[in-house]
């Protein structure tokens, strides 16, 4: 693996434009991940993101983007010469704790000090609420973002009266 120190955090969280810091941050994360791939050769990213990764960024994007979509195991970027892997995005998070735990792996925790008062966080907080009623919400949710119905879905907005 490769470490490469940034001070993205930092120059988002004294950005006072009003602009979405955890958005921008992570989009300097990920032009700087494109760059080193590019510099090393590389022709692949993995990320670790799980189901429930998968599920809170589908949360996101329609509560906030206005749009059904989310996180894909892969995509192929500038004309499949990069691809973004996520090979562990049909596990739970609890299966890869699991594994690490019998790996004797820990796990590392988020150092932006406002990693617990993000729209994420509220999104998942509200998930769990709702999979502590009911065990079966997020298999559901996960299975649906498969098994989407297009013709049950609007195609564009009507206009306002």
């Amino acid at each position: 693996y490769f470490l490469e120190r940034t001070d993205f955090g930092r120059r988002v969280l004294a950005a006072e434009d009003g602009r979405s810091g955890c958005y921008h941050c992570a989009r300097q994360r990920r032009n700087l991940l494109f760059d080193l791939a590019r510099a090393r050769g590389c022709n692949k990213i993995a990320f670790g993101h799980h189901q429930e990764d998968i599920i809170e960024t589908f949360f996101l994007n329609l509560l906030y983007s206005g749009n059904l979509s989310t996180m894909v195991p892969r995509q192929d970027l500038f004309g499949g010469r990069l691809a973004l892997i996520r090979p562990l995005a049909l596990l739970e998070k609890s299966q890869i704790q699991a594994i690490a735990a019998g790996l004797n792996l820990n796990a590392v925790a988020n150092p932006c000090p406002l990693a617990k008062e993000t729209k994420r966080e509220e999104v998942r907080n509200l998930l769990q609420t709702l999979a502590a009623k009911d065990k079966k919400i997020m298999p559901s949710i996960f299975a649906a973002l498969a098994n989407v119905k297009p013709d049950y879905l609007l195609t564009r907005l009507a206009p306002p009266c």
